[in-house]
């Protein structure tokens, strides 16, 4: 263990890729996309029921189980573990742009660009619920605060996410549960389940409508996360052997041993009042 890091230390030191980084983004990727396929088969198989509230067709005893399963392990978790990195590798682009002699704004202004750009053709022809976008203008800070020391960019983003996450406890959250009461789900569900010329106007109707849902719903936690990231990145934990033996035995036990139960509780609960897990949009 200690020898693949110091190995990944070196590589850092010359330019090239840190494989524990690359290896948590896949994961990240993994879990947000078996979060974004239930997501778009409650979405696009729950018609309008008049309540507001989604009723998917698949609604038997095996489908509640997959959708508490995901929704207690996957739902809005693995796009933070991306906001992270995505903080992290700022860090990484900012000495990329060093070793090459380059300024590093110009740099990652046009990266940004890029991002937006490809988010808006993702938004439009392929995925109602895209991130790229929201990373793309949210890198745009990260940019005004590139400057930060490691303190307060995690006191910053501690606070982003906490204060954020505390609102799920205000009576009358109830995530994407009502969102039957911003979007039409019949027409969603008509447009989705049809042919070709009715999925890509759908796509084009809701898109840029569920682009902005995504904006307020994950503009701030992504944020506290990129700001942490961000510090992590300054403090190059995942190039220092002795941090991550120190640190991952106990991030491992937390996550296991407090965040695993709670998640459990929180749909056992979930399940009983709602009768399906709340879904957020992951």
């Amino acid at each position: 263990m200690s020898e693949r890091v110091d190995t990944q230390l070196s590589e850092v030191v010359r330019g090239r890729r840190i494989g524990v980084i690359d290896s948590l983004r896949g994961f990240a990727l993994f879990g947000i996309l078996v979060t974004n396929t239930v997501v778009a088969t409650l979405l696009w198989s729950s018609p309008e029921t008049g309540s507001g509230a989604l009723r998917p067709i698949f609604d038997g005893p095996a489908d509640r189980f997959v959708y508490a399963l995901v929704d207690g392990l996957f739902l809005g978790k693995f796009y933070l573990l991306f906001a992270f990195l995505f903080g992290y590798s700022f860090t990484l682009q900012i000495a990329a742009a060093a070793r090459s002699g380059a300024r590093p704004v110009p740099r990652l202004l046009r990266r940004c660009l890029a991002l937006f750009l490809i988010g808006v053709a993702h938004v439009l022809l392929l995925w109602l619920g895209d991130i790229l976008t929201l990373y793309a203008g949210l890198c745009l800070i990260l940019v005004l605060l590139r400057g930060i020391r490691v303190r307060p960019a995690l006191i910053a983003g501690l606070t982003l996410y906490f204060a954020f996450a505390a609102l799920a406890f205000v009576p009358g959250n109830s995530g994407l549960n009502g969102i039957g009461e911003v979007f039409d789900l019949q027409r969603m569900h008509d447009g989705f389940t049809g042919n070709f010329s009715d999925t890509l106007g759908a796509q084009l109707t809701f898109g840029p409508q569920f682009m902005l849902f995504t904006w307020i719903g994950q503009g701030i936690p992504a944020l506290g996360m990129f700001l942490i990231g961000l510090a992590a990145g300054k403090r190059r934990i995942f190039e220092d052997p002795e941090w991550i033996g120190r640190w991952l035995p106990r991030a491992l036990a937390v996550g296991f041993g407090v965040g695993l139960p709670i998640s459990a509780v929180t749909e056992v609960i979930s399940a009983t009042f709602i009768g399906v897990g709340r879904v957020r949009n992951g």
